[in-house]
C-alpha cells in the first residue's frame, strides 16, 4: 500500500481512471479511524454522540463521494450553530440498486484526513462520518426517515444542498425536508450549490464533473473544485504501473 509521496502514472494513452480498476485498488475498511464509522445492520439506528461541550449533533445529509467544496460547505453549515458536524451517508447503495463498481474518489484510508483539514472552516470542529445500510432506509418514506433521525439517531438539525432527495423513490426534496423538519422541532439549512472558480470545473461543482476532470487529466480544475490537490491510494500490483517519487504530501496526478 503506498499513498502520498508517490504518483501513478498510467500510460499516456489512457486516462486515470480507465488504468486502475476496484480488483486492482484496495482500501483500507470503513471505521478504522475514530472519525469515520461504517454501522452495521445491528447499530444502524443508534444514537449520534455530540463531540466536546456541544449538547446536540447537526448533520449534513449526501453521498458525499469526492468530498469537494460543496461538500465541505455543508460539514460548516452544520457547525456554525455550535453543534457537532456529521457527515449522513449510506453505504451499499451501489449492491441494493444494481449499480456498477467503481473506485472511490476519496480512498476510505484518507477520509479522516480531508475531515481534519476542514476543521478550520467548522468553527475548529471536526466533523465526522456515519454510513449507514441503504438497504436499512430504502423503503422508508420522507416522514419515516426524518422521524427515525430525530428519534432514533438524536438529530438537532439537518443540512441539505438545494437539490437534494430523499425518501422511498427520491420523494421528498429540500422543501418539504424542512416542513417536516419543522413539524419535528428541528432546524433544516438549505445551502445554495457550489460554483466552481475561475478554471475550475466548468458550473456547478460536483462529484461527477471531477471525475470527468479526473479522466482527462485536468489536474488543476480538480484541485480547485476539491479545495485541495487530489491524492491517490492504492496498491500497485501490476507491472504496467510506474511508480514517480515526487517528493509531495499531496499528489498532482
Amino acid at each position: 500500500m503506498w499513498h502520498g509521496t508517490w504518483s501513478a502514472c498510467p500510460p499516456a494513452s489512457r486516462p486515470l481512471f480507465a488504468s486502475l480498476s476496484p480488483r486492482r485498488v484496495k482500501h483500507a475498511t470503513f471505521g478504522t479511524s475514530s472519525l469515520v464509522e461504517e454501522c452495521s445492520t445491528e447499530n444502524w439506528n443508534k444514537p449520534m454522540k455530540a463531540q466536546g461541550l456541544s449538547g446536540s449533533v447537526f448533520v449534513a445529509l449526501g453521498k458525499f463521494d469526492g468530498m469537494h467544496q460543496g461538500h465541505r460547505l455543508l460539514a460548516q453549515q452544520a457547525a456554525s450553530s455550535g453543534a457537532s458536524p456529521y457527515l449522513l451517508s449510506f453505504s451499499g447503495m451501489a449492491e441494493v440498486l444494481g449499480w456498477p463498481a467503481r473506485l472511490p474518489l476519496v480512498a476510505a484510508s484518507d477520509r479522516s484526513r480531508v475531515l481534519a483539514s476542514w476543521t478550520s472552516y467548522c468553527c475548529g470542529s471536526t466533523p465526522r462520518q456515519r454510513y449507514i445500510p441503504f438497504a436499512m432506509v430504502r423503503n422508508l418514506s420522507p416522514e419515516a426517515f426524518v422521524q427515525t433521525l430525530v428519534a432514533k439517531l438524536k438529530v438537532s438539525g439537518i443540512v441539505v444542498g438545494q437539490n437534494y432527495r430523499f425518501g422511498y423513490k427520491a420523494a421528498g426534496d429540500s422543501k418539504l425536508l424542512q416542513a417536516l423538519g419543522e413539524s419535528h422541532g428541528i432546524k433544516v439549512d438549505v445551502v445554495n450549490l457550489v460554483e466552481a472558480g475561475t478554471g475550475g470545473v466548468e458550473g456547478q461543482v460536483s462529484s461527477s464533473k471531477i471525475r470527468h476532470a479526473l479522466n482527462c487529466g485536468h489536474m488543476q480544475q480538480v484541485a480547485e473544485s476539491l479545495g485541495r490537490r487530489y491524492r491517490l491510494v492504492a496498491e500497485v500490483v501490476s507491472k504496467d504501473m510506474r511508480l514517480v517519487p515526487d517528493g509531495l504530501q499531496d499528489n498532482v496526478l
